[in-house]
């Protein structure tokens, strides 16, 4: 009987201390004050001040979290620079008022959250070394950033001026008010940004924003809300909407300017709709882009780069440079750069067996990095261990930091004598674009071509390092290989080949190209010099038609049929 009472008692008590837990991790009520107020374009002075006034008066009103509409630093100026006359002088202008994170507005809003000791929301045009984002802060108590939100979903073009870029990442955030998350003005017609962020777990949205409003953006928000089971707060100049996670206009100061303070109690875990989704039913659909529809990010178009650059005898120094052609492309706009045939490490035997795998994982990782800071899809030609073996390997490298896909060398010659040749092809995605990948000697094989391209490629990548300039009877062949192969498949082609160094001789004879679907070479690099050849490709018109026709010769649709089933699809 002892024995059962003092296991009574410590089942009472574990679960006392375990209903205490859950009150004490259970999103407690607090007050919110969304600020509407129209910011002074190209004033920040004006518009800091605005907002340390607001906030000062929501905080004697008892507000613990403080939300600025959309660009309420400098007055979100994007639309003054796509009409402006002197377009030139704008984008200069708007360059310069951007600032960093750690920039004198940011570090002036820190100190205001600090010493009112709230949670501060707000929008701004950040710089991030030669980027611009369209930008919202959500800061803590003490000042510091929680979380750092940039908008992905714009409602003009995309890279327009081509170092104003989008975001890539939604992703919700813990706060001590809960679980929550942000979308940026016309990210809220965008249904696919708040559900990702209430899958993430948010169970508070909010909308900084300063576009259009009206009824139907209401109705539109009390759908986001109920559909997604969270609340949801609209800040605009002119407008302050809040929602309650079942749909229900909680306030709504619509047509004027001030402070609208509402108390959040309810937070709710997941509901219903979400926890009866079956995205396995939807998933790979919701990833395409719409058919027979246009959408300002244009889609079949690509900015793609040829980064044709010396590789030397040192990894360190290579990746390095790697980097910062890394950088310089996506502050053009560039999507996806494309490097030479073991550009990591140089085409030089001694040297790709005197790596480690760990040196070469290293390498990955530190472009992998470069590509997360800088936005943008690389094309990488490394030696690369895989199961213990060497390969001859292209990586495909995403915005998000990850590597999606690695190609190995199909057909060696002798400088490959330290690699084992690849046995697999396959078709890849670059955004909503199947692509494919040749290295070099690959080229001289049109069936590595012509069969990815009839599984749906649409734009080859070729990397190489080919002979030297002493070989200048071959630098005609060459060229005209290349042509071939976009022609004969109706493809672009883009070439990236290493440069010939005079000092010491060694490298390749340079002249990386972009080719287009008539065989036309769009740029051509010279032979000694590095450059970066940048070019919008229109892949609307590289259609693969000429390799598809292949399947007119019934005779050879076996034969086809067989080649196809090889080539795997790595999306």
């Amino acid at each position: 009987m002892f024995k059962f009472q003092n296991s009574l008692w410590a089942m009472i008590v574990l679960i006392f201390l375990t209903a205490q837990a859950l009150a004490q991790n259970e999103p407690k009520p607090f007050q919110l004050a969304s600020l509407s107020f129209v910011p002074v374009k190209w004033d920040k002075a004006a518009n800091l001040q605005r907002i340390e006034e607001m906030a000062q008066q929501a905080h004697t009103q008892g507000a613990d979290l403080i939300v600025a509409p959309e660009g309420a630093v400098e007055g979100y100026l994007i639309n003054e620079v796509l009409k402006s006359p002197n377009r030139t002088e704008m984008e200069k202008r708007f360059f310069e008022i951007a600032e960093t994170v750690e920039g004198p507005a940011v570090r002036r809003l820190q100190s205001l959250a600090r010493s009112l000791s709230v949670h501060l929301v707000f929008g701004f045009l950040e710089r991030d070394k030669d980027i611009l984002y369209n930008t919202v802060l959500w800061l803590d108590r003490n000042g510091e950033i929680l979380h750092r939100h940039r908008k992905t979903q714009m409602a003009q073009d995309y890279f327009q001026p081509e170092f104003y870029h989008p975001g890539w990442e939604i992703k919700a955030f813990d706060t001590e008010f809960g679980r929550a998350g942000i979308m940026i003005c016309f990210e809220r017609q965008i249904p696919e940004v708040a559900r990702t962020l209430a899958l993430d777990g948010a169970r508070l949205i909010l909308a900084p924003s300063y576009g259009s409003r009206g009824e139907w953006n209401d109705h539109m928000l009390q759908s986001r809300a109920r559909e997604n089971y969270t609340f949801l707060v609209f800040t605009h100049p002119e407008q302050s909407l809040i929602i309650d996670s079942g749909g229900e206009i909680v306030k709504n100061r619509p047509d004027q300017e001030g402070i609208t303070l509402v108390e959040i109690n309810d937070f709710k875990t997941p509901g219903g709709l979400l926890t009866q989704r079956r995205p396995e039913a939807f998933a790979k659909e919701l990833s395409q882009t719409a058919k027979s529809m246009t959408r300002l990010a244009k889609p079949g178009h690509l900015r793609v780069a040829s980064v044709q650059m010396h590789a030397g005898h040192d990894m360190d120094k290579n990746v390095e440079k790697i980097c910062d052609y890394l950088q310089q492309c996506a502050a053009k706009g560039v999507r996806v750069a494309v490097f030479p045939e073991c550009v990591t490490s140089g085409y030089f035997t001694d040297d790709i067996l005197g790596y480690t795998q760990e040196q070469y994982l290293a390498a990955e990782e530190r472009i992998a990095q470069s590509c997360k800071e800088n936005g943008l899809y690389a094309i990488i030609g490394t030696p690369y261990y895989v199961g213990g073996e060497l390969y001859n390997m292209a990586l495909v490298i995403s915005p998000l930091g990850k590597t999606i896909y690695r190609q190995a060398k199909i057909q060696l010659v002798g400088g490959d004598r330290w690699a084992q040749a690849g046995d697999q092809l396959s078709v890849f995605k670059i955004d909503d674009h199947l692509c494919s990948i040749i290295i070099c000697h690959d080229s001289r094989y049109p069936e590595l071509v012509r069969l990815p391209v009839m599984k749906g490629s649409r734009l080859v990548f070729y990397i190489s390092w080919e002979s030297g300039f002493d070989a200048e009877y071959k630098l005609d062949p060459y060229r005209a290989q290349v042509v071939a192969r976009a022609v004969e498949n109706s493809v672009y082609v883009v070439q990236s080949n290493a440069p010939q160094r005079l000092d010491p001789v060694e490298g390749s004879h340079g002249q990386s190209r972009i080719v287009s679907p008539r065989g036309v070479i769009l740029k051509e690099a010279n032979v000694l010099e590095e450059a970066v050849l940048i070019e919008d490709l229109d892949l609307t018109g590289s259609d693969g038609a000429t390799a598809h026709k292949s399947m007119r010769a019934k005779f050879l649709n076996e034969y086809w049929e067989t080649g196809l089933r090889a080539i795997g699809e790595e999306y």
